[in-house]
C-alpha cells in the first residue's frame, strides 16, 4: 500500500482589506480622474495595465504582504480585468503608483506637486495634462 500524497492547501488571497475606497469626495475624484487619465493615455497599448485600489500581493504565500495604492500603472503585462494583482504570477511590479493623503490638506498639495512633476516626464498627451491640472485646480479652490 502506497502512502497518500497530500497537496499543499491552496492559499486564497483576499480581494478586500476592509478599508474604505476613499476618505473624502476629493480623494475619490482624484483617484478616478487619474485612473481615467492613464487608461485613456494607454488605450492603444495592450501591454499596459492601469488600476487603483486593487490589492497588490508582493510575497507568494503571505496574505498579509499587500498594498492597495490609489492608482497604479504596470508596463509589460496584459490589459485585462483582475480581482487581485499577484506580482509573482504577473512577473512585474507596478511602474507608477499614487497614494493621496487627504487627512492633512498640505500633504495632498505636496503629493500632487510631486505627482505632477513625475508625470511631466512620462506624459506627452494634452488631455492627460488637462485632467491633471483640473485636479490640482479643484484642490487649490478647496484649500
Amino acid at each position: 500500500m502506497q502512502p497518500k500524497i497530500h497537496s499543499a492547501p491552496e492559499i486564497v488571497y483576499p480581494e478586500s482589506d476592509g478599508k474604505p475606497i476613499a476618505e473624502t469626495d476629493l480623494h475619490r475624484d482624484l483617484m478616478f480622474d487619474f485612473i481615467k487619465m492613464h487608461t485613456h493615455y494607454y488605450k492603444n497599448r495592450n501591454d499596459v495595465y492601469v488600476s487603483g485600489n486593487l490589492l497588490i500581493y508582493y510575497e507568494e504565500g503571505s496574505t498579509k504582504k499587500s498594498v492597495a495604492p490609489d492608482v497604479f500603472v504596470v508596463f509589460g503585462v496584459s490589459k485585462k480585468s483582475r480581482r487581485t494583482y499577484l506580482t509573482w504570477e504577473e512577473g512585474q511590479t507596478p511602474d507608477l503608483c499614487w497614494e493621496w493623503q487627504v487627512l492633512v490638506r498640505i500633504t495632498v498639495i505636496l503629493d500632487l506637486k510631486r505627482t505632477f512633476i513625475s508625470l511631466c516626464f512620462q506624459l506627452r498627451n494634452i488631455t492627460s495634462l488637462t485632467l491633471m491640472v483640473r485636479s490640482i485646480q479643484v484642490l487649490s479652490d478647496i484649500v
